[in-house]
């Protein structure tokens, strides 16, 4: 899975001038939007790894315990 984002300094520019906003909402909301298209992206891949292996999601996701992990 490959994920390309690709925003040039003039759309951005336009972008935030239509929101009144300070910099620091724009910061966290920018941070935000990473943070949860990272998490989606993890997600996705431990979906797609668990099915191609025929294993639960749990033990390859986040917070799988090691004993999800022994019963495999």
């Amino acid at each position: 899975m490959k994920i390309d984002v690709q925003l040039d300094r003039k759309t951005l520019q336009h972008a935030l001038n239509q929101v009144s906003a300070t910099p620091q909402q724009v910061d966290r909301a920018t941070y935000s939007a990473i943070r949860k298209t990272l998490r989606w992206g993890v997600s996705q891949i431990a979906r797609n790894v668990a099915k191609a292996h025929k294993i639960p999601q749990k033990v390859i996701a986040k917070g799988g315990s090691r004993r999800d992990a022994a019963r495999v």
